[in-house]
């Protein structure tokens, strides 16, 4: 019953001053929940949107060369596998490298490290694997090299892209 005994101005000016101090309060809260956002925001625009573009390219290039290997194979005239082999040494020795470099120096976690060099590793796999196919086409096996590039190239190249799916190595 203390608060009856306070005159009425005072109570006012209680409830005015402990409304403002709330104010005070949830404008604070707000101002650093503000500063929270735009803080990811910028992380987003700044680093995880560039690798994202980077990775699309990867992603891009790479299929490029299993499909210009993959019809380098069923290409019937050696004019015609010159022209699929030249394709495929500019995207593998000189656009993949490239992104390689780009992605590399965009990694910001040991998470993403851990997939980059996971992601090297497989596609270092799947490459070697490649040129022996490319050698067997080259040579005239045909059946080897189909043999190659619906297997061990095949198997080599969807290990790769599986490491896109993000999942941390067990």
């Amino acid at each position: 019953m203390f608060i009856r005994q306070i005159s009425i101005r005072a109570r006012l000016t209680l409830a005015f001053g402990l409304l403002l101090a709330l104010l005070i309060m949830v404008g604070g809260i707000g101002a650093l929940q503000i500063q929270r956002v735009q803080f990811n925001a910028n992380d987003l625009g700044t680093n995880w949107l560039p690798s994202v573009e980077v990775l699309a390219s990867i992603s891009g290039a790479t299929n490029e060369v299993r499909r210009v290997s993959q019809r380098h194979v069923i290409e019937d005239s050696a004019e015609k596998k010159q022209v699929q082999e030249a394709r495929y040494r500019k995207n593998k020795d000189k656009v993949i490298p490239a992104l390689f470099a780009t992605y590399e120096k965009l990694i910001a976690s040991p998470h993403e490290r851990e997939i980059y060099s996971r992601m090297r590793t497989s596609w270092d796999a799947f490459v070697a694997l490649d040129e022996k196919m490319l050698a067997l086409s080259n040579a005239g096996d045909e059946a080897g090299a189909k043999a190659m590039a619906t297997g061990e190239t095949a198997k080599a190249f969807l290990q790769f892209l599986d490491v896109w799916s993000l999942k941390p190595s067990s």
